[in-house]
């Protein structure tokens, strides 16, 4: 939905506003990034995808939105935190065990994540 061009970054003009927001988010990673990319492509855009989605989605609003909707569908829950589907996705699969007991404590056990 986005490509860099020098420090330009192109946006497909039809993306919501939520795709927009992320993909600006990578396409500037992606930007920071050079000159000390990892050097297998595919890993480097891995770890941008992460370093993006951690970004967007800070682990207190992510509780936030999971003690507001309580036991939101993934849709419902990007909409809440403004990201798409992809880095909502990107961000819950790569939960680190102190994240998901911050979750468990805010939420009282009573969360659920289902992609």
């Amino acid at each position: 939905m986005a490509r860099t061009v020098g420090d330009d970054v192109d946006i497909c003009s039809s993306s919501s506003q939520a795709e927009r927001r992320c993909s600006l988010t990578h396409e500037m990673i992606h930007i920071e990034h050079r000159g000390r990319e990892h050097p297998k492509p595919e890993v480097e855009e891995r770890l941008v995808e992460l370093e993006a989605a951690q970004r967007l989605i800070t682990i207190d609003d992510l509780i936030d939105a999971l003690v507001w909707l309580r036991h939101p569908t993934p849709a419902e829950l990007a909409e809440e935190l403004w990201v798409d589907g992809t880095t909502l996705l990107c961000r819950m699969e790569n939960l680190d065990p102190i994240e998901v007991a911050q979750i468990e404590a805010a939420t009282e056990g009573d969360w659920s994540w289902r992609p």
